[in-house]
């Protein structure tokens, strides 16, 4: 039996059963599995023909996955002229063993080795060659995507150890343990000095295994902005102390730019020791023509970091998996400025295209120079424009300065610029506006950023009410009107307005709160509102009108025909003042003289006063005429007798008799009448027929139409008549007064 593996926990343990298979001893393997419950071994019926599937190996070693739980073996072959290790992995939960692929591990000639896993799924594969051993890593996810090819690993440097290591097992604190044979020996890792002999009785044994996971560190390199020239290289390297053993070295290759393939580990190692990492130029590479700077991080998470080319970490207590990367810049910095808009609300943001956005940075130290050269670019569609700035130094240092060119119908919402330093430490400056920020430091290898953010400003609907007088004249604001406003069809999809849809207009004639009007984050948004007023009786619409400002403070005008209209175009951060305008309906009076048989009268004269106490009064005298249009005064009926006042304003009315018609008595009555909407209050008032009494002793045909009356008396009676008339005025008079 050989391959040990035990899962995490002891979850499981697994081992193959090997067999000549023709070519090579031991080149198949058939699959078994321990049951813990019972100490017994049985076969999974699952077997690796590496003669048919992958290639020719000798098995040799054998590991669960401390992540997956899959058990894996392997053995070394031949790859044309090179040495290889290949890979297969079993899934207990049902399917025949696949070939994963085969690792690089050099050297010719026989070699022994074993497999063992962290608990990340990290590979170790250990190759001993007489008392030479060397550790290879395969990270988890080049391990998951292998599919029979080649297999990326990073190779550890050669430590001298026991002969022909044929096993290999860790604790959780990362010690490493080696058997060969009869001998185990515990070794302090990441250098794998020799600490102790565990046991040399182990008598033949061709395997070792655990479910420890060690603690592990990785090293890697991180180009950033690109290389300074395609061929530009560079070597890591990793020791124990700064001038310690030297546990693994790797350079980098081709020219892309981001994560390099190539990395030193993850090693396994104790914690609390002093690891120092390191790296220096290759191919065409000049240290001078790049920032750098390293960033490490324990399980995750960014304790130690710091610029220049040597950096040192030692595992804490509680660490686990540790990875620490170069990163390496041109001496420039990037600048992205990204512009967002939102909806009026200041909510579902989105990138804003088409802006024009600015960036400029002037040195404080050195030089610099950008590119592009303008100042102002437009964003993309993603809503970005970018910038390099080039230093002429590594020393060099520069004051950056952003701006945005604010479009109509939006306002500056909130912005900030975020500095990433080449180690992974940021910083950020809040953005004051769309201009006139504060300055933000640059240095090289810096990726800076910035955003703004926009909203669409809502439009704003303000309605008012003012009154004239009854002429059409003099209009007032006036308190207590309904007026409304509501959107209509047309208006851009998610466009809103504020309830509720109506108000009543308070002392200054306007709505105490506007309406406001919500756009979403689209070009071009529009809304068309209703706007409309109720009709309160006694009034008549006179006119109407909207002036709607622009962003930019250009006025239009949209008049209103009726109590209701349309507002058309509403325009994000436009806003409306709609103005109606009604007067009250004139006032109206008739009344008719008569006698006591019912026959008109004329010739009476009457006195109106009103509205309030301080009107000066109107003397009105009966109209005779053909038709009205020859009533030159207040009395608009042109038949004796017949009175009719028009266009009277609202108010209380006092009207009195103030000369009788001729032989009749004065009627002393006064008629009050108050005209207006609101009951007892009347728009047309009528006072019927007004009987005049004939004076006694006189019988004098002063009644009926408009002709001249012949009257036939004898001479000393008519100036009888005439002499008593004048003596019982002037009697009346002196009374009087």
């Amino acid at each position: 039996m050989n391959g040990l593996g035990i899962g995490a926990s002891g979850s499981s343990v697994f081992a193959y059963l090997r067999s000549d298979g023709g070519w090579n001893k031991n080149s198949q393997a058939e699959i078994y599995r321990f049951d813990t419950s019972t100490g017994h071994w049985s076969s999974t019926k699952k077997s690796v023909n590496s003669n048919t599937d992958g290639g020719t190996v000798q098995f040799v070693g054998g590991a669960v996955n401390l992540d997956t739980g899959r058990y894996l073996l392997g053995g070394f072959g031949a790859q044309g002229t090179a040495q290889v290790f290949r890979i297969w992995e079993y899934d207990p939960d049902g399917g025949m063993p696949l070939y994963k692929g085969h690792i690089e591990t050099g050297g010719s000639g026989t070699a022994n080795g074993d497999m063992a896993f962290d608990s990340n799924g990290n590979l170790f594969v250990v190759r001993g060659t007489g008392k030479s051993t060397t550790v290879f890593s395969v990270i988890a996810k080049d391990l998951v995507s292998a599919s029979g090819g080649k297999i990326k690993v990073a190779k550890s440097e050669s430590f001298t150890t026991m002969d022909d290591v044929n096993g290999v097992a860790f604790d959780a604190s990362g010690m490493g343990f080696l058997g060969a044979t009869s001998d185990l020996r515990r070794y302090i890792t990441p250098n794998w000095t020799w600490d102790a002999n565990v046991t040399d009785a182990l008598g033949k044994s061709t395997d070792l295994a655990s479910c420890g996971s060690p603690p592990t560190i990785t090293i890697e390199k991180y180009v950033e902005g690109g290389r300074v020239a395609a061929t530009d290289q560079f070597n890591l390297s990793l020791r124990l102390g700064s001038a310690g053993d030297e546990l693994g070295k790797t350079t980098t290759t081709g020219n892309e730019n981001g994560l390099q393939e190539e990395r030193v580990g993850p090693l396994p190692t104790v914690r609390n020791v002093a690891l120092h990492f390191s790296e220096t130029a290759a191919g065409t590479t000049n240290m001078a023509n790049y920032a750098s700077s390293y960033r490490c991080l324990v399980d995750g998470e960014q304790t130690v970091q710091g610029n220049g080319t040597i950096g040192s970490i030692t595992i804490p207590a509680n660490g686990q998996a540790v990875e620490c990367r170069f990163y390496n810049s041109p001496l420039i910095a990037q600048v992205n400025v990204h512009k967002q808009i939102t909806d009026s609300k200041g909510q579902n943001p989105e990138p804003g295209a088409n802006w024009s956005v600015g960036a400029t940075a002037e040195a404080t130290k050195g030089t610099i120079k950008s590119a592009p050269a303008s100042a102002l670019q437009q964003t993309n569609a993603a809503g970005t424009a970018s910038w390099k700035f080039a230093f002429g130094g590594r020393d060099h240092t520069a004051d950056l300065s952003v701006q945005e060119l604010m479009q109509d119908g939006y306002s500056f919402k909130e912005g900030a610029c975020t500095v990433t330093a080449l180690d992974g430490t940021s910083k950020q400056t809040a953005l004051s506006g769309a201009s006139k920020n504060p300055r933000v430091a640059l240095v090289p290898g810096d990726v800076v950023d910035c955003t703004f953010v926009n909203s669409l400003k809502p439009a704003k609907v303000t309605l008012g009410k003012q009154l004239k007088d009854v002429a059409g004249q003099n209009p007032k604001p006036a308190a207590g009107w309904t007026v409304g406003a509501a959107l209509e069809p047309g208006s851009t999809a998610g466009v809103l307005i504020s309830t509720p849809e109506t108000a009543k207009t308070v002392a200054n004639g306007k709505v105490e709160k506007p309406w406001i009007v919500d756009f979403p984050t689209k070009p071009g948004a529009r809304a068309q509102v209703k706007v409309q007023e109720t009709m309160q009786d006694g009034y008549d619409f006179v006119s109407g009108t909207c002036q709607v400002t622009a962003v930019n403070g250009t006025i239009r005008e949209q008049p209103l025909n009726a109590v209701s209209g349309v507002l058309t175009g509403l325009a994000p951060g436009e806003s409306a003042d709609c103005t109606f305008t009604n007067k009250p309906k004139p006032g109206a009076i008739t009344w008719e003289k008569i006698d006591a048989k019912g026959s008109a009268l004329r010739g009476s004269e009457w006195e109106l006063t009103g509205p309030g106490s301080t009107s000066a009064a109107t003397t009105i005298t009966d109209c005779v005429a053909v038709d009205a249009g020859k009533c030159a005064g207040p009395d608009k009926d042109p038949k004796a007798g017949g009175f009719q006042l028009t266009g009277l304003a609202w108010g209380t009315y006092t009207l009195v008799e103030t000369k009788a018609p001729a032989g009749f008595v004065l009627d002393e009555t006064a008629y009050t009448f108050t005209v207006g909407a609101k009951a007892p209050a009347q728009i047309v008032w009528d006072l019927g027929k007004i009987t005049n009494e004939q004076r006694e002793g006189l019988e004098l045909p002063l009644t009926g139409g408009t002709g001249t009356q012949t009257f036939l008396f004898g001479g000393g009676a008519v100036l009888l008549a005439a002499l008593g008339v004048v003596a019982w005025r002037r009697k009346t008079t002196a009374s009087k007064n």
